[in-house]
């Protein structure tokens, strides 16, 4: 029983580290912490969901234009809400955020209703099985399509010219200003990037998890504590933190009462804000000048 467990954390881990890895961007990048961040995951899957309704196209293939949705409007927000904040107290650009996070909800809920609705797969009703054990196709594509996704960025983050923008944008500001790298449109980018992320997240999720308006809020709670769990601003740490979490999260809920599982990630934030604030990969944080 264990084993199947962890095989199953495998696929939720890989969504909070997905959603914890776009956090992290953002905050690497902006220094802020992006409250709105889960309605890119809502957005994103019922942006699939009607593509696959109206539309009729098989459900990978609403995985890229979803992304490139969720990365429009992550783009918009940089710019319409968190730009003309730039320069001002980090608190009112965090309620900025969080104000998008109402509206959007908001809005999803007059749009789509407060009834959860199935995201259709071919892969849901699939598995793959191996004696007593089995994991659904779904979960397949869940951790497969993550573990692309993290070699992509890895790749772009170490071998390409925007990538090593990014890093030097988060790691000084004014430094790679007077190298000649355009501070505004990197972080542009980084916003961007961020939302495609999440967008894989909730697309992926959708068929297991069930859409809702509130999803994304209730996936960026779980994704935060793990992206604290691995050391809140470490891309390896938010993705350590997300695949761990996941791990811890669906083992205990295999052995303890369910209502019990729901709490893991938020009883993990404050064991580890206790005992190691910086987390498994952080490091001490240094104010940015």
């Amino acid at each position: 029983m264990l084993f199947q467990l962890i095989t199953n954390g495998l696929a939720v881990g890989s969504v909070y580290a997905l959603i914890a890895l776009s956090l992290v961007l953002i905050y690497k990048g902006a220094s802020l912490l992006n409250l709105a961040q889960g309605e890119l995951v809502t957005i994103a899957a019922f942006f699939s969901l009607a593509i696959l309704t109206h539309i009729e196209l098989p459900y990978l293939v609403t995985i890229l234009p979803a992304m490139i949705l969720a990365g429009i409007f992550a783009l918009s927000v940089e710019r319409i809400v968190i730009r003309p904040l730039i320069g001002s107290e980090e608190w009112p650009i965090l309620m900025a955020t969080w104000g998008v996070s109402i509206t959007i909800r908001g809005l999803a809920g007059l749009i789509w209703g407060h009834e959860p609705r199935p995201l259709p797969s071919p892969f849901i009703s699939r598995h793959l099985r191996w004696g007593i054990y089995s994991i659904s196709a779904q979960e397949i594509v869940i951790i497969i399509s993550s573990l692309l996704l993290l070699l992509f960025f890895y790749l772009f983050f170490t071998r390409t010219k925007a990538g090593l923008a990014m890093q030097a944008v988060a790691d000084n500001p004014s430094g790679a200003s007077l190298s000649g790298i355009s501070v505004s449109r990197t972080n542009a980018l980084t916003w961007m990037i961020s939302g495609m992320v999440a967008a894989v997240a909730g697309i992926t999720i959708g068929p297991i998890y069930f859409l809702h308006v509130d999803m994304g809020f209730e996936l960026l709670m779980s994704s935060f504590s793990a992206a604290v769990l691995g050391g809140f601003g470490s891309i390896p740490g938010a993705i350590v933190g997300g695949y761990l979490l996941g791990i811890i999260q669906t083992v205990t809920g295999g052995y303890m009462p369910s209502a019990i599982k729901s709490s893991v990630p938020f009883f993990i934030l404050i064991v580890v804000l206790v005992l190691k604030p910086t987390g498994i990969l952080g490091k001490s944080v240094v104010e940015k000048k």
